[in-house]
């Protein structure tokens, strides 16, 4: 809970899309200040300065957090000071109605989150079959006009494929370079394996505006800005972190016994590496690919700083609703739902069938 409390919170601090999305926001919001700074005023010391004064503000409660553990570890109790707390607060409370009632409010807690997390999605493309130029629900009649104008729209189009050329470049990557810094995290002793496992998550959980900004300052210096490969090696950092700590995670649970028979059988360190450890992690690296691709594809700060003309196709949806709203963004939604749904379903596939076991929930606590 506490965790999951401290990455809303990283997220929000450094909220940029969703309020520039829902209207003129000048002023009022830290990450836009911090943005117009480093674009528009090209002031990039002064945005630096304030970059870091989020990532300050975003470590306090964490250290605060990391405090308060460290205290109560001090204090050793076989009754923990928040077992305490609960049996004078939490429990009483909990038995003024019986379980069942309980159980009842949990179950309608759990349907609601899960309506307000996935109603969105469906309200889109609902929106996406009405006509172009009005967005109702109901729409005033089911048309198939905006999936029409979509794909013989070039300006639609050439982001679209731009976004896919982009995205598999950067799951290569990924898998390459993610591939093998997973082998040696997973073949490391278990602090090397947390910290090097917490060093490829930072650049997941920081605001996306961080690392957006600060590669925006990197591309102008070498020139990458408005380049295909400006945007290919800004998307690949987080999809390099991504497929890493998935593999790494895999490639942990495949028995080192192996690799020591195969060497004892006389196989050098690559034959071991290509015969036995790749088969059997492949199923991950491939799910790890997988998920670095769509994390690319669906990446919208980054580029949204550095495409510049050479825009992605969330750049393009994103600049258009600041015109005007129509279905055809609803469109490209309702195909971006699709895309997450066949990626996911692949790779549920893939670990259902796989010889290692893949358990994302695993993944995730680590």
């Amino acid at each position: 809970v506490t965790a999951g409390g401290l990455l809303v919170y990283v997220m929000c601090l450094g909220a940029y899309i969703i309020p520039v999305a829902l209207g003129p926001t000048n002023g009022l919001l830290f990450a836009q200040v911090v943005a117009d700074s480093a674009t528009i005023a090209l002031n990039w010391p002064l945005a630096g300065a304030m970059t870091v004064i989020m990532l300050v503000v975003g470590t306090i409660p964490l250290i605060i957090v990391v405090i308060v553990q460290a205290l109560m570890g001090l204090r050793r109790s076989a009754y923990p000071l928040r077992n305490r707390v609960a049996s004078r607060l939490l429990y009483p409370f909990l038995d003024v109605f019986p379980t069942v009632i309980w159980v009842g409010i949990t179950r309608t807690v759990a349907l609601l989150v899960l309506a307000f997390l996935v109603l969105p999605e469906v309200v889109v493309i609902i929106f996406s079959f009405g006509p172009i130029a009005s967005l109702t629900i109901p729409p005033e009649y089911v048309t198939l006009d905006g999936y029409a104008a979509f794909f013989n729209d070039p300006a639609w189009t050439r982001p679209l494929g731009r976004s896919f050329v982009y995205a598999g470049v950067d799951a290569l990557i990924a898998l390459v370079l993610g591939g093998l810094a997973a082998y040696g995290l997973a073949r490391s002793s278990n602090k090397i394996f947390m910290l090097g496992l917490g060093i490829l998550l930072f650049p997941l959980i920081l605001p996306e505006i961080v690392p957006a900004l600060s590669f925006y300052v990197f591309a102008s210096s070498f020139g990458l800005t408005g380049t295909s490969l400006g945007i290919i090696l800004g998307q690949a950092v987080t999809a390099i972190g991504l497929c890493a700590i998935i593999s790494a995670t895999v490639i942990r649970d495949v028995d080192v016994n192996l690799e020591h028979a195969s060497r004892m059988s006389g196989a050098s360190k690559f034959q071991t590496l290509k015969r036995v450890v790749a088969p059997l992690a492949l199923p991950g690296l491939f799910v790890g690919g997988l998920y670095g691709f769509l994390n690319a594809f669906d990446n919208l700060v980054l580029p949204l700083f550095v495409a510049e003309g050479n825009q992605t196709i969330p750049v393009r949806m994103f600049v258009s609703m600041a015109d005007s709203l129509n279905s055809i963004i609803a469109v490209v939604a309702a195909l971006l739902i699709l895309l997450l749904l066949v990626i996911t379903g692949v790779a549920v596939t893939i670990m259902s069938r796989a010889v290692t076991q893949i358990d994302l929930a695993k993944v995730a606590t680590r």
